[in-house]
């Protein structure tokens, strides 16, 4: 991961999905955004429950979030 811009490469990759132009990319550490195909990164999300990730759906150009800690 520290070859496409994001940071503390050791952390998990929970998902990666594609959004229209965008790949969303769901980490322990909070969802990321590119726009290049995964040359950069940015941050959407900080995760509100430290250090265990997400679970998302994509429809059209929405994004539905829940996190792995459950509801």
């Amino acid at each position: 991961m520290k070859k496409i811009g994001l940071h503390q490469s050791s952390l998990n990759i929970l998902f990666i999905k594609q959004m229209g132009k965008y790949l969303i990319c769901g980490r322990s550490d909070g969802i990321f955004r590119s726009s290049d195909m995964g040359k950069t990164w940015k941050k959407l999300v900080l995760p509100a429950i430290e250090n265990y990730g997400f679970n998302l759906s994509v429809s059209a150009n929405v994004i539905y979030v829940v996190s792995n800690k459950g509801c």
